[in-house]
């Protein structure tokens, strides 16, 4: 389905279910979690002695809003061999919706909408799609540099770990997509807070009949995440879960 008449679908959903029984749960327990890479042009560049970048350890965590997003710095060799070199770091925000599903909204007949509230860059956003530096890598890149970038909403598998301040800035955790992966993507900085349809995944997250635990991961999905260009876009967001069920 095309990304237009998903978006119709959730639109005419969210007005059917208009006036009928909803719940939210604000809050989301979280974390961020961080990766590093570095590239270079060759392989006669040798050892590079530049300490790691991080974004978690310049961006403090805050209780109510969730970090995510990727930065990149860029320095090109000098004559009469350019050796060029490339750090990256990419922060992936974890999100765990924890709550209690109301009395007369039953699992299968409940929708759930995730709403992204907000998103507060950490630095002034701004992207260049270069030529990533790895090898063997084809293709052709504009070079324009525009100051939006998109990310993606994915899932993570259940367990008994819950994302908290004490997991901030260790590494990333292993994700899935969306069932409903045509509606999963969106940029910033937006104008309409995007709604993400996360109905399969809240269902397979309730247990005892009425426990909701929600699992799922906002994470960059840009083309300038491996350009070979300094390119910064990241932030934090806020968002809640919104249900809704037929009365």
């Amino acid at each position: 389905m095309k990304p237009c008449c998903r978006w119709m679908v959730l639109l005419g959903l969210a007005y059917a279910l208009a006036g009928c029984r909803e719940q939210e749960i604000l809050s989301p327990h979280h974390t961020s979690m961080e990766r590093h890479g570095e590239q270079q042009s060759a392989v006669v560049c040798g050892l590079n002695t530049t300490p790691l970048l991080t974004i978690t350890g310049r961006t403090p965590y805050e209780a109510n809003s969730v970090l995510a997003g990727f930065r990149t710095v860029y320095v090109p060799g000098a004559p009469p061999i350019a050796c060029n070199r490339q750090q990256s770091a990419n922060v992936q925000g974890v999100m765990m919706f924890i709550g209690t599903l109301d009395a007369g909204m039953p699992v299968n007949a409940t929708t759930a909408l995730l709403d992204i509230l907000s998103f507060r860059p950490a630095a002034p956003v701004q992207v260049t799609e270069a030529r990533p530096l790895s090898t063997g890598v084809t293709g052709t890149w504009s070079g324009a540099t525009r100051s939006t970038c998109r990310f993606k909403i994915k899932s993570f598998p259940r367990s008994g770990w819950v994302p908290g301040p004490e997991s901030y800035g260790r590494s990333w955790i292993t994700t899935s997509e969306l069932t409903d992966d045509g509606n999963d993507r969106f940029s910033v900085p937006f104008t309409t807070h995007p709604v993400i349809n996360v109905t399969d995944e809240f269902r397979a997250g309730v247990i005892e009949g009425n426990r909701v635990f929600l699992r799922v991961t906002i994470e960059a999905d840009d083309i300038g995440v491996a350009a070979g260009a300094t390119n910064h876009c990241y932030g934090q967001f806020t968002a809640r879960l919104r249900l809704l069920a037929p009365d």
